[in-house]
């Protein structure tokens, strides 16, 4: 039997309602109040329409039912994350038009024979059909996977154990200062889907209340022990991951300065300067020259005394003469 979700608002539960069920051949379910979570998909289109009817209406927020029907067909006409169809595509076996595209449109084209259309029509609603129900089910596995990594905590009641309730209270002049955890109270009974019958010690009330909305108020000793090893594990892991950065951080037995890059490459440079001036000194005098213009060379004491001749006396002909220059590139 197909099942019709909706919320524990009044103007849902009239005979209008129950008369669209009924013709549905459905049966309708009310979620647990205060959980959203149970109309994931209708809240999240509730706030879509919201931030797409935001975006047009006035000031005076008066006329935000005027941008209804836009948002419903800007909605039937866009695919599906989870079925990968538009609703129109999934309803009606074709997708909607823009307006941009009937405007450009130069004529109708006839369909046909009506049986053959209705032929093709239904074996393609078919098709899109049973893809859209392979496609959901993915899109369902993907998201309980993410709910599940997202849980931390996961508690088990049985009858008979001792619980808080959350009952957040209402009326005027309630702050969020006030106590929202009541009882203790203790577990009658299962009502079925995570929700549990419980009698309030205090006031002798029986309330129905989802697993999400108790907590036990007492701690058994095993699990004290359970908390206990948890937490021993987890000092055990953080002094483990403590002493690896230590020893990484006292393997390397290098000098200061070669630790830094900086100060590694100065020091390769300062011994390629100091090979190229010693290769100078040795060459003839036609290379001493422009070697003497630099200023490695001649904070070098014994290459300042082999190359001074040389700029000094003008033996040379290439030192006189200067350099030719680079044709440039065009």
């Amino acid at each position: 039997m197909r099942e019709l979700v909706m919320d524990g608002a009044p103007e849902l539960n009239g005979a209008v309602v129950e008369a669209l069920v009924n013709a549905l051949q459905a049966k309708q379910l009310t979620p647990v109040p205060y959980r959203p979570a149970l109309l994931g998909l209708a809240e999240r289109f509730h706030r879509t329409w919201k931030d797409m009817v935001a975006m047009f209406v006035s000031e005076a927020q008066s006329d935000w039912d005027r941008w209804l029907p836009c948002v419903a067909y800007a909605c039937n006409g866009a695919r599906h994350s989870g079925t990968g169809y538009s609703p129109n595509e999934l309803m009606m076996g074709r997708r909607l038009r823009t307006p941009n595209e009937l405007l450009r449109m130069s004529g109708v084209t006839q369909v046909g024979v009506f049986a053959d259309y209705h032929r093709a029509l239904v074996k393609k609603m078919a098709l899109a059909t049973e893809a859209a129900k392979k496609a959901l089910s993915k899109d369902q596995a993907r998201r309980a996977r993410y709910y599940d990594r997202q849980v931390r905590r996961h508690s088990e009641f049985q009858v008979g154990d001792k619980v808080w309730v959350l009952r957040p209270p209402k009326g005027k002049g309630i702050t969020k200062l006030a106590h929202k955890w009541v009882g203790p109270a203790r577990i009658e009974a299962d009502a079925g889907f995570d929700n549990w019958e419980v009698l309030r010690d205090d006031t002798d009330e029986r309330v129905i209340a989802h697993c999400s909305f108790l907590v036990k108020c007492s701690c058994p000793s095993r699990s004290l022990g359970v908390i206990a090893e948890r937490v021993l594990r987890d000092l055990v892991e953080e002094a483990t991951a403590a002493e690896g950065v230590d020893t990484n951080r006292e393997a390397p037995d290098v000098p200061a300065s070669a630790n830094t890059g900086p100060a590694r490459a100065r020091d390769r440079a300062a011994e390629e300067r100091t090979e190229e001036s010693a290769t100078v000194a040795a060459g003839s005098d036609s290379r001493a020259a422009p070697m003497a213009g630099r200023g490695s060379v001649a904070a070098m004491p014994g290459i300042a005394t082999t190359a001074e001749p040389v700029v000094a006396g003008g033996s040379s002909q290439q030192a006189s003469k200067p350099l030719p220059a680079k044709p440039q590139r065009r």
